[in-house]
């Protein structure tokens, strides 16, 4: 079966187009590609470096679930020996150190004074729009996490980084890799497990939210599970209850009877997503995340999910101050 690669569509128009001295053909032999097991494929460089030839991409490619992986040469398809798996203890990069022979020469590193860069797109494209340190691209801009960073003449420079833009949406930033990198040796299954476990969470807060604002729009209306299938398990219980309500519900005369019963699945409901919330907040908290890179994306975890609790706590309180007979029949 053939493998589904995110770069599997190359346009011939584009392979020659200049970064400067150098076009994209003369760089593809020193690209990569990152291939899980499910034949996803994501573009990264082999750059020559202190301890020999590594393929370098970054943390926040994990976000992506990849907890195995090869990593195939771009332009013959062979498959490379693996070496060391690194992380940096500062900024986005991994690296992973190349055994066996070499069919490329290796990237080298850029100058730290060059300020415009080229990403190397994940269709062969290369984009050369003012591409500079720390300003933020969205996903539109063809490349993943991992892609390539180069100088004007070719040199790698850095890779893509994921990051949130402060209003809740994924962007990708040009990040520079310093000289003076500290890297950490990793088990990759247990890293690659880590790092996807904070975009699960991410998405978890999502479709939790999603739920919390549904829920208090009709109390004994059913929630589509399968939209969230992180949340299946409560789900489908929240939703036999829900059931059970909506069947007793025209043999309930008094309306008193049947608003009470309303606000009782309300508090459950919202006493189990504060719970949720909660649980997620200190899972992030608590976490021993290895690098500066995913302590920082975990503290936005932990916020996100820390507010949520908050802001369901407070509305199950002045639930309670101005139902308390809720607190007292469950």
């Amino acid at each position: 079966m053939k493998s589904k690669f995110w770069l599997c569509v190359l346009i011939p128009s584009l392979l020659s187009v200049p970064l400067g001295a150098v076009t994209f053909d003369d760089l593809s032999r020193d690209f990569i590609v990152l291939e899980s097991l499910e034949g996803r494929g994501y573009l990264c460089a082999r750059v020559r470096m202190a301890g020999g030839f590594f393929a370098v991409t970054s943390q926040s490619l994990f976000f992506d679930p990849v907890p195995v992986f090869r990593l195939k040469s771009f332009n013959s398809g062979e498959v490379l020996g693996q070496g060391s798996f690194e992380i940096s203890l500062h900024g986005d990069f991994v690296r992973i150190k190349l055994e066996g022979n070499q069919s490329g020469t290796g990237m080298e590193l850029g100058s730290e004074a060059e300020t415009v860069y080229s990403m190397i797109g994940r269709e062969g494209i290369v984009y050369k729009s003012e591409v500079t340190e720390g300003n933020l691209y969205s996903d539109s801009f063809r490349c993943t996490s991992g892609s390539p960073v180069v100088d004007i003449d070719g040199r790698f420079v850095g890779v893509a980084s994921r990051t949130d833009d402060g209003m809740g949406e994924i962007k990708l930033k040009a990040v520079v890799l310093e000289d003076d990198v500290e890297w950490l040796k990793a088990a990759p299954q247990s890293f690659t497990k880590q790092v996807y476990s904070l975009h699960e969470s991410r998405v978890f807060y999502q479709a939790l939210n999603h739920v919390y604002k549904r829920s208090g729009v009709n109390k004994f209306i059913e929630i589509n599970t399968d939209s969230h299938r992180q949340l299946i398990p409560w789900l489908k219980e929240q939703n036999e209850q829900a059931f059970i309500n909506l069947l007793a519900k025209p043999l309930t005369r008094e309306p008193a009877v049947r608003d009470h019963t309303a606000r009782c699945l309300h508090y459950m409901n919202l006493r189990r997503i504060a719970n949720f919330f909660s649980s997620n907040a200190i899972s992030a908290r608590s976490g021993r995340w290895p690098s500066e890179y995913l302590r920082e994306n975990a503290g936005k975890v932990f916020d996100l999910h820390d507010s949520g609790a908050r802001r369901v706590q407070a509305e199950l309180k002045r639930l309670i101050e101005k139902h308390p007979s809720i607190k007292e029949k469950l």
